[in-house]
């Protein structure tokens, strides 16, 4: 292949994601469009691909990427960023300030109409420009050089958000799947190569780009490999950066590698469906199921049950729970256990299946475990809620609760869409926003409780992420608290 001669291998970083299903799952197919732009993996291909206002950089603070410097007014209610000169997308589109607010205007418009819309919502104007009163959105402004954010309420964690490939300058964001990957517009450091294909996706830096540097990686190569096949492989002659959940402590480390383990930002649950049409309608069951796994969790050599957040602990008051003679008519009945096996080793999901067995099995209930294809439309079915009884999840909460990545997962479609039956978080969150108060003690109570009310998320691990990377990297430049590496400041020793 033409970006394979020996001289641009020296300045090629492959960085494969570890994954621990067998061969009868396929693995993932990378995907270029916004509707998949919250998977992980896709995720740190967008960081090269899409230019956002800002990014983490390798020290793992959020700093200027287009902007290139903001102010934020004494009351945090107006935020304006200042754009670089002579940005220009690979198509030959310049980035301008009037641009890029046009191009976010009108995601937030698209967002609007399936999801609810976070912290932008709290944009002035906002309630007129959704309902087609007005056609442009009053908090989002433009000048020759800058955007600005005006807000009714301060804003918790706007640059969050803004470093999100979700809310970057997206040319075609509708990319049909079926489309090569190389029709994809970037907007970024890199761009994509005619050589990449679904399972392997193959970056080249643009050189027309504000920071071009010959010193840093001229090529990226992202795959996926499977843990056993990679365990056979000499990884260290032919990787340069290895992802594996941190739950992967088994994997060996080779002398020409180093290692980072993250803190344990990840949180590992048990999703109890309220919507499928199965015994887990009825709250009583489910807070009986719950209750129980909580009690195996707890016994369990492998996992602790936990809080969602670790550091975000309170008391629980715990519901009265029916006797399991209660459930008697449920014997016999069947359940479906749907997940995906990429983020978890074959020793957690034996464990995790010997659980849930013990514990409907104590009601006469069979629990069949399906597994499948984690392409879209699969990542889709389980996160509607309504098809499966129960699901397996894995996502980013973070240490500590933050109010608008809360509202992300229990109250948009975007990302791992945790149910919220009964509005008791989504209602937490709004009051949150509109009264402008930091979260605190009685926050971290009234999700707890709503939680344990609930009872459809049960939390089993935390853990972070493990990186294996070649002692030929240089380590400052590697980023150890980072979600999405920025990989144009990656550099070889």
């Amino acid at each position: 292949m033409h970006f394979q001669t020996k001289k641009n291998l020296e300045s090629t970083i492959k960085y494969v994601f570890v994954s621990a299903s067998n061969k009868e799952i396929p693995l993932p197919e990378f995907s270029l469009s916004i509707k998949t732009a919250d998977l992980s993996f896709n995720e740190k291909a967008l960081n090269t691909l899409i230019g956002t206002l800002v990014k983490y950089d390798q020290s793992g603070r959020i700093t200027p990427y287009l902007a290139e410097r903001f102010t934020v007014s004494e009351d945090k209610k107006k935020w304006t960023f200042f754009l670089r000169k002579n940005l220009i997308c690979q198509d030959g589109t310049h980035i301008t300030s009037t641009n890029f607010r046009d191009h976010l205007q009108n995601q937030l418009l698209i967002y609007s109409k399936f999801t609810k819309v976070i912290d932008f919502n709290l944009l002035k104007g906002w309630e007129s420009f959704v309902q087609g009163k007005t056609e442009t959105l009053e908090g989002l402004s433009s000048t020759d050089n800058s955007i600005s954010f005006d807000f009714i309420h301060r804003p918790v964690d706007l640059l969050e958000l803004l470093r999100m490939p979700y809310f970057g300058y997206w040319i075609n964001p509708e990319l049909d799947d079926n489309r090569p990957l190389h029709d994809f517009i970037s907007s970024a450091a890199y761009e994509v190569t005619k050589e990449s294909t679904r399972h392997r996706l193959i970056l080249k830096k643009r050189e027309v780009w504000f920071n071009f540097d010959r010193a840093s990686p001229q090529y990226l190569e992202l795959s996926y490999q499977r843990l056993s096949e990679l365990e056979n492989k000499n990884y260290q002659d032919e990787f340069q950066v290895i992802e594996l959940p941190g739950v992967y402590d088994e994997f060996p480390v080779s002398s020409n590698f180093s290692e980072i383990i993250t803190p344990p930002n990840m949180v590992a649950a048990v999703v109890l469906s309220p919507f499928a049409d199965g015994p887990l309608k009825d709250i009583h069951f489910r807070r009986w199921v719950r209750s129980e796994l909580k009690n195996e969790f707890t016994r369990s050599s492998l996992f602790k049950f936990n809080f969602f957040f670790p550091s975000a602990t309170s008391e629980v008051h715990e519901s009265a729970v029916d006797d399991v003679g209660h459930f008697n008519n449920l014997k016999n009945k069947k359940m479906i256990f749907a997940y995906n096996s990429l983020n978890h080793s074959l020793k957690t999901m034996n464990e995790l299946e010997r659980i849930v067995d013990l514990v409907f099995l104590k009601v006469g209930i069979h629990v069949e475990y399906l597994k499948n294809n984690p392409n879209k439309d699969w990542i889709k079915r389980l996160h509607s809620n309504q098809e499966f009884d129960m699901r397996l999840s894995a996502v980013t909460n973070g240490a500590y609760p933050k109010n608008n990545i809360i509202k992300m997962m229990f109250c948009t479609s975007m990302g791992i869409s945790y149910p919220d039956p009964n509005n008791k978080i989504c209602n937490l969150v709004d009051r949150t926003d509109s009264s402008n108060v930091e979260i605190d003690s009685k926050y971290v109570s009234e999700f707890n409780q709503a939680l344990a009310d609930d009872a459809v998320v049960v939390p089993f691990r935390h853990y972070g992420v493990r990186w294996l990377y070649s002692k030929r990297m240089d380590p400052k430049m590697f980023p150890a608290t980072v979600v999405a590496p920025l990989f144009e400041e990656l550099r070889f020793l």
